[in-house]
């Protein structure tokens, strides 16, 4: 496997926080402080690879199971399976575990594709069933069209000549050259997200999961309602309303550590208000995001009470929320000011 760099693994410095609130000792102060470790950039290029059924990217000499390495049996023999000639891009399955970051993932590595020299009406297209339903529109915008976009099967198969381009979120980062690569998009190309921004207030629930984390989330999203902002429930709605939702909000709460980033589909200029574990903060994402895409951050930390348990769900104290809410208001004005 060869890597046609575009840039170099570099060190950057995440956003500085509007505010801080909560339990913020030594370590917390230096995880959002410090500087972080980007991975490099480019695209990995593969010869008559493997990529099985889990995703799994396999050179000739690969050592595993015939049936994950694109055989399987028929007959009591050792049948090969799908073999795909063309100059093939992979988009893989970490897409579809974090659909709301799906627009700007492909749209980064479509742009890393075309740093790298290619072109991008000439090559292969393999994505999952439901990822090429929602990106139909995003590739035509590129002149790519439908004859393209193969749909990956369920089992292995082989690639004479396989390109795996980075993505967005690199190694718990986010690529420093995001905001360069999204100004690369055309935007309005997706309908729904054309526009003017509305400048809604909205504190987001992310899914089920979220309940979980934050203790007393309802109680914050009651408090947010009152001063006039949106409890959106994402996974309620289809993945296009999502970016819709997001895209159209001039603050945003989010809420616990997981992996699906909404923040990398907000405009620049957004305020994000992260609700956080305390105990949680070796990887806060928003910061680095925030300051690939031109956006403002602040923290309000909880705690679990001092359990031991990596699951146990923390709380944060209404007060400190309270008044990260205020600091967002005096804030928002202030760049007003500063914009007239």
């Amino acid at each position: 496997m060869t890597f046609h760099m575009i840039s170099p693994r570099e060190r950057s410095t995440p956003a500085t926080p509007v505010f801080l609130f909560g339990p913020v000792d030594r370590q917390v102060s230096e995880d959002v402080f410090a500087p972080k470790w980007t991975p490099a950039i480019g695209c990995f290029r593969a010869r008559n690879a493997a990529l099985t059924s889990s995703g799994l990217v396999l050179e000739p000499g690969s050592i595993l199971p015939p049936t994950e390495c694109g055989f399987q049996p028929q007959s009591g023999a050792l049948t090969p399976l799908q073999r795909i000639s063309q100059q093939t891009v992979v988009f893989d399955e970490v897409l579809d575990h974090s659909l709301r970051s799906w627009w700007v993932d492909v749209s980064y590595r479509l742009w890393v594709l075309r740093q790298s020299g290619c072109h991008l009406g000439s090559l292969t297209y393999l994505l999952s069933p439901r990822l090429a339903s929602l990106a139909h529109g995003l590739l035509s915008s590129h002149g790519i069209s439908q004859s393209q976009i193969s749909i990956r099967p369920q089992q292995g198969l082989v690639i004479e000549d396989m390109l795996l381009p980075t993505g967005a979120c690199l190694q718990g980062s986010v690529s420093p050259r995001l905001s360069e690569a999204l100004a690369f998009q055309a935007v309005p190309a997706v309908e729904p997200l054309a526009g003017p921004r509305r400048g809604s207030f909205l504190f987001v629930v992310q899914d089920e999961e979220v309940l979980q984390d934050v203790g007393n989330l309802r109680e914050l999203s009651e408090m947010a309602e009152q001063l006039g902002y949106t409890t959106g429930h994402l996974g309620a709605l289809p993945d296009i309303e999502q970016l819709e939702l997001l895209r159209d909000a001039s603050v945003i709460v989010l809420c616990g550590h997981h992996a699906s980033q909404p923040t990398m589909n907000c405009r620049p200029g957004t305020v994000v208000c992260q609700l956080q574990d305390a105990a949680r903060t070796s990887n806060l994402v928003p910061s680095a995001i925030a300051r690939s895409l031109d956006q403002s951050v602040g923290y309000v930390f909880g705690s679990s009470g001092g359990s031991d348990d990596a699951s146990a769900c923390f709380r944060i104290v209404p007060e400190d929320f309270e008044a990260a809410l205020r600091v967002i208001s005096v804030y928002r004005s202030r760049l007003h000011e500063h914009a007239r």
